[in-house]
């Protein structure tokens, strides 16, 4: 019998929340922990890791089907979503690999076609996240210290909580936290300078961890990293 991953947990979240990293992409990369956690909705984000090692855009696209045909296999009746690969801003960035928003572009479309003919749902991130010239918005950066990253989170979660009827704010980010990363810049620096939200997902980092930091309004709020290459599952 298959080995389940160790598993997270968000305890203070009153609704099953699963939670695992894949890493690169890879059609060897094993879904089967799915089985353990019975899943209604997958998400996926996966595949500018593997631009940024200069993998060819059609190799790309034929392993993140792969997944996606593994994950129907494993989780049938869980609802899936591909959410769409982020663009890059090169003139910002000089250590993006093989990253660029012409194959990114690529990427997106080929992925938009499978998505439309296999029944996933087709998230588009990508054309939200650039400018007039297509590339990266990085006004949030520009002040150094966070301030208009704050500003901008914390507008968007004060509309959900009032405007838009919502039980629950979860913050999906890819900061982490390891003493490299800019301590404004962190999940904990983004947590401590807001309020309103349940709980960070997070990313980037690699890392696994699950525990609870103060929001600006001295609340308990759980942040959880999952790892990578399915090393632990959250639920």
């Amino acid at each position: 019998m298959e080995r389940a991953p160790s598993l997270l947990s968000i305890p203070l979240l009153p609704f099953p929340t699963i939670i695992f990293a894949i890493g690169v992409v890879s059609p060897r990369r094993n879904v089967n922990p799915l089985w353990f956690s019975n899943p209604t909705k997958v998400f996926l984000l996966i595949g500018v890791n593997d631009l940024g090692a200069n993998v060819e855009v059609d190799k790309v696209v034929s392993n993140t089907q792969k997944i996606l045909e593994q994950t129907r296999e494993v989780a049938p009746k869980a609802r899936i979503y591909y959410e769409t690969i982020y663009p890059v801003n090169e003139g910002l960035n000089d250590n993006l690999g093989g990253r660029n928003n012409d194959d990114i572009r690529k990427v997106n479309a080929k992925m938009k076609t499978y998505c439309g003919v296999h029944d996933i749902t087709y998230i588009d991130i990508y054309s939200k996240l650039v400018d007039e010239d297509g590339k990266l918005i990085y006004d949030f950066l520009t002040d150094n210290k966070g301030k208009k990253l704050y500003e901008t989170i914390q507008g968007y979660v004060n509309d959900l909580r009032n405007n838009q009827s919502v039980n629950y704010v979860i913050i999906l980010s890819h900061l982490g936290y390891d003493g490299d990363i800019p301590e404004e810049f962190s999940s904990r620096g983004l947590l401590a300078n807001i309020e309103g939200i349940d709980a960070i997902i997070d990313g980037h980092t690699h890392m696994k961890y699950n525990s609870t930091h103060k929001d600006k309004a001295n609340k308990d709020i759980y942040i959880s990293q999952a790892g990578t290459k399915l090393e632990a599952l959250g639920k």
